[in-house]
């Protein structure tokens, strides 16, 4: 039967237009559905039998029930788009849809309603339609603790899911949205430079602020044949800073921080260490490990206000 071979393409779930595509009466596809007892997920959708409800067959009922200019959004698409963990069938489904969309959602959808929703916004993720990463960061902004945003962009330019161009234009298509002042604030660690973590990106700007030289991010070394990465050097006097971010490191990643630094040290380099703790609450005494590093090492810096 043609609409079962559809449902195949939606995990299972169909509707009326399934049927009338396939050329099945609306009468035979509702006399079936009473027959065979067909799960209903609500707004016109149903299972075919024997298929689980699965998350991506909830997926495709929100998407089959809201229309063809629907797409999945919000936490749905953030899952979807490998940047929040794996959602169970229990959670809602997000999807959002032109502002004048009357349609309804099938059961645990939750609608969201866009006047500013085009094709701009959409891609296509394991065959579900759903909003672009930029779309999707800037709609759950608001509700998004500013390191979790910033995190979520880094992750999103280090994988090369969005420039910071298609971040930026986002903003200006929609800048009275609410969540755009945190995404607007998130969106300067972009402007770190090439940073791997938000401690870096921290570490940076505290660097910068009070006129120390600029290091070089991501300064690749070569010793005894072996290539080392330190996350900021001054390349001429051979002082390296490391970000120690041992809380979020299992103790494999701890290790191998320890013998990486041990590996600099060896080729003669100075270190200095910062932890998290070191650039928000004792950011002074940072400061004073990397002017004492530095100036051990001939390098004449300017005066300096105290540091809070």
């Amino acid at each position: 039967m043609e609409v079962f071979r559809r449902a195949r393409h939606h995990a299972g779930a169909t509707n009326v237009d399934d049927a009338k595509a396939a050329g099945i009466p609306t009468s035979t596809w509702y006399d079936r559905i009473n027959r065979e007892e067909w799960f209903d997920c609500g707004a016109g959708v149903r299972l075919v039998p024997g298929a689980p409800v699965t998350m991506q067959t909830r997926h495709h009922a929100a998407l089959l029930a809201l229309g063809p200019d629907a797409l999945l959004s919000h936490d749905t698409a953030l899952a979807l788009h490998g940047l929040a963990r794996s959602r169970t069938a229990r959670l809602p489904v997000h999807a959002v849809v032109p502002y004048d969309t009357t349609t309804l959602p099938p059961f645990a959808t939750i609608r969201h309603r866009s006047r500013r929703l085009t094709q701009v916004d959409a891609t296509i993720v394991d065959g579900l339609r759903t909003t672009t990463p930029a779309r999707t960061l800037l709609d759950v902004a608001g509700r998004t603790r500013l390191h979790r945003l910033e995190a979520l962009l880094l992750t999103v330019r280090q994988r090369r899911m969005a420039c910071a161009d298609d971040l930026v234009a986002q903003l200006r298509r929609r800048p009275s949205l609410a969540g755009a002042r945190n995404f607007r604030r998130a969106l300067a660690i972009l402007d770190a430079g090439p940073v791997d973590s938000i401690l870096e990106a921290r570490i940076l700007e505290l660097v910068r602020k009070h006129g120390l030289p600029e290091p070089v991010p991501q300064y690749r070394i070569h010793h005894e044949g072996r290539l080392l990465v330190a996350d900021f050097a001054w390349p001429g006097p051979g002082v390296v800073l490391e970000c120690d971010g041992r809380k979020f490191h299992g103790d494999e990643a701890f290790q191998r921080d320890r013998d990486r630094w041990n590996d600099l040290e060896a080729a003669g380099l100075r270190l200095v260490w910062a932890t998290w703790e070191d650039v928000h609450e004792t950011p002074g005494r940072l400061l004073k490990r990397v002017r004492d590093a530095l100036g051990s090492r001939g390098v004449t810096l300017a005066r300096h206000r105290r540091d809070g």
